[in-house]
């Protein structure tokens, strides 16, 4: 959206824009309240402003903080800042106006050729347009939608990257205390004990995953890709795994190698077959993870 743009339907979907951010940012705040995680990836320039930090005064870290959202323009913006006394620029035909749209930064500004007289100007217009001007209506709808619920100085009892490992980070382990963290969190009943050799087996397994899988697996048996704060261990009901009985043949294991691990979400309930090997089990249950996130029964 052209923050500057005097278009009536562009004005109509930047409010929009800004009123959803402002609900998004309500709710982010309830769920620091009640202690639960959203998935919430912002940037960790936005992340900066939304703490009341500029953006703005160094050119190099200016610089740094438009790559961390678009590698590509940060490295064309660092080359001409790197060669900002080089004749070369003049011969560029660049123009003052927001790489890559055609939004001027000036007036006339898509008249006006970048030269190694201006160029520094032309950078500065650049990151103040992109870290600034044309994301302070966000900015400023986020953090009143956040102080309608809780107090703004909540934002900065965590830095910017600490926000965003909490907010949202991919790389992020569910568990990462490991094998001992899961076995501690884990409630086992109807035909499962902690010592049950399947059950030893998911553990090992659960404490195996990449942090992709392990978001997978936690929404499969949770419906919520995030656990609460606190982890596994502050699942409420507790994760708890029973053993799947096949129809005809309950102590089969061929039968039991034949069925799929299912999970009531309202409960937090892993309903895993007795399967007759680790490999087996470690299929079936990746199978499920990835091609099951969809599928939603009421039994």
């Amino acid at each position: 959206i052209n923050v500057l743009s005097e278009s009536p339907l562009a004005a109509a979907v930047a409010l929009g824009i800004w009123s959803l951010v402002d609900h998004k940012a309500a709710a982010r705040a309830v769920a620091l309240v009640d202690e639960r995680l959203l998935d919430l990836p912002l940037a960790v320039p936005f992340l900066r402003l939304l703490r009341g930090e500029s953006l703005l005064g160094n050119m190099a870290l200016a610089l740094e903080h438009i790559a961390t959202v678009d590698p590509q323009l940060g490295r064309s913006l660092q080359y001409l800042y790197d060669h900002r006394h080089d004749a070369s620029i003049d011969d560029m035909g660049l123009t003052f106006v927001l790489p890559p749209s055609s939004m001027p930064l000036c007036d006339k500004g898509a008249d006006r050729l970048v030269t190694t007289d201006n160029v520094v100007e032309f950078l500065d217009l650049t990151a103040t347009t992109m870290l600034d001007t044309a994301i302070r209506p966000q900015v400023d709808a986020f953090r009143a939608g956040f102080a309608s619920i809780a107090p703004l100085h909540v934002l900065t009892m965590l830095s910017a990257a600490d926000w965003s490992v909490l907010l949202a980070d991919p790389s992020r382990q569910m568990w990462p205390g490991g094998a001992d963290e899961i076995r501690a969190a884990m409630v086992c009943d109807h035909g499962y004990t902690m010592d049950s050799r399947a059950i030893e087996w998911l553990v090992d397994i659960l404490a195996e995953l990449a942090p992709d899988d392990q978001r997978l697996f936690v929404r499969f048996v949770t419906g919520s890709h995030r656990l609460p704060m606190g982890g596994l261990a502050r699942l409420d009901p507790a994760l708890t795994v029973v053993r799947k009985l096949t129809v005809d043949d309950a102590s089969s294991s061929t039968a039991n190698d034949a069925i799929l691990p299912s999970a009531s979400t309202c409960t937090n309930y892993l309903k895993l077959p007795d399967y007759s090997s680790k490999d087996i089990m470690r299929t079936k249950l990746l199978y499920c993870i990835h091609e099951g996130q969809l599928s939603f029964h009421l039994s």
